[in-house]
């Protein structure tokens, strides 16, 4: 058998119905409005910072593979830049004439006006 317990008079104005009683049971509708969009707001921070969370790491990975892909592209100039050394130190005036190359006789230098006012 139940004991019967005292209800106060503010218990009797809370707005219960039976025994369905619900969390948010406040007689002040405008209280449960601002507490349910605070939830709302924190939840959506929540969101936010999981996705700022998210973006950050991506930047980090993709930062990484940026800097492997430089590194990866400076040894292949490297490369190319010892094969034109190698290639340019082949080209010798004996080997010009060999192709056919003549030495120019007469040397012209293609020379312009500048039409700058403060040219000298």
């Amino acid at each position: 058998m139940r004991k019967k317990s005292l209800i106060s008079y503010a218990q009797t104005q809370l707005p219960f119905r039976g025994s369905t009683a619900r969390t948010l049971a406040t007689p002040w509708k405008s209280e449960r409005n601002i507490l349910v969009s605070l939830g709302v707001f924190g939840a959506a921070l929540i969101v936010m910072y999981g996705t700022m969370i998210g973006i950050s790491v991506s930047s980090v990975a993709a930062r990484e593979s940026a800097v492997q892909d430089s590194r990866s592209l400076t040894a292949a100039v490297a490369e190319l830049e010892q094969e034109y050394l190698a290639k340019t130190r082949a080209i010798t005036p004996e080997y010009a004439r060999s192709l056919g190359y003549v030495t120019a006789k007469d040397r012209v230098f293609v020379t312009r006006e500048t039409y700058a006012m403060n040219a000298q």
